[in-house]
């Protein structure tokens, strides 16, 4: 896999998480966030990026509190995250 999200989580006033990702070539990337019952309910990201280290930042203000489902696919492969909104 080309690279792989490292979530960093801000105070819950910021209302903002911001999603790290490293690449050694350059890639299609999609990244989105799931409720814990599968259903996609925010995209995030979905075009192609250059080699290096990005930063994406997501907006959660509109989330209510709860777990969701953090997926980063390329394509070179798919991971997944737990993402906690207080």
């Amino acid at each position: 896999m080309c690279g792989s999200p490292h979530l960093h989580y801000h105070s819950n006033y910021v209302n903002n998480t911001t999603f790290h990702f490293s690449l050694n070539e350059a890639a299609d990337i999609e990244l989105a966030v799931y409720d814990m019952f599968g259903r996609q309910i925010m995209a995030i990201a979905q075009s192609r990026y250059e080699i290096g280290a990005h930063e994406i930042d997501c907006p959660t203000e509109r989330l209510p509190s709860g777990h969701y489902i953090v997926r980063f696919r390329s394509t070179k492969g798919e991971s997944r995250a737990i993402m906690i909104q207080l």
